[in-house]
């Protein structure tokens, strides 16, 4: 028994390392673990950078094509008059050049948004922003809220543009 006692005792041995490589699993699928809840908090903060991306250049395109449709009404009011007088008219010229001005910008900002943005993100937003921003510059600023028949209708349009 005492020869017995100072051998090393190897029955346990298959356990310990199964033990062994069981921690060393744990450890690894720990890892793997917090790499994708890092990889997720990562895609999360780039999901919101891009939308943020996203809705300031729609909302610049948006605007740009507001700017237009009133400088629009602007050189249409002029041409009322007839074309030679249009043609004399200051505001005329100066509603054709805001014009063109905001076109290059709403050119300019689609581009910039297609190329940096996702384009299956940024064209349907850009296009359901740029119907809203148009609808509220003409009822605010160009007083159509006088023409309208049914705030019903207008606010059930509303919805469907939104929803799609």
């Amino acid at each position: 028994r005492r020869l017995n006692s100072r051998w090393p005792s190897f029955r346990n041995s298959r356990r310990t390392i199964k033990r062994a490589i069981r921690g060393e699993e744990r450890e690894i699928s720990e890892q793997e673990n917090e790499s994708q809840e890092s990889d997720a908090e990562e895609k999360r903060k780039c999901c919101g950078k891009e939308l943020k991306e996203v809705l300031a250049v729609c909302l610049v395109t948006s605007c740009s094509s507001a700017e237009m449709d009133v400088a629009a009404k602007g050189w249409a009011a002029a041409l009322k008059e007839g074309p030679g007088a249009a043609l004399e008219s200051a505001l005329f010229w100066l509603s054709v050049i805001i014009n063109v001005i905001f076109l290059v910008g709403m050119r300019a900002g689609t581009i910039i948004g297609c190329h940096r943005c996702d384009v299956l993100l940024f064209i349907p937003t850009s296009t359901v922003l740029n119907i809203f921003v148009s609808v509220a510059t003409g009822l605010v600023v160009l007083e159509e809220w006088r023409q309208v028949a049914s705030w019903t209708g207008l606010f059930a349009s509303s919805l469907t543009v939104l929803g799609g």
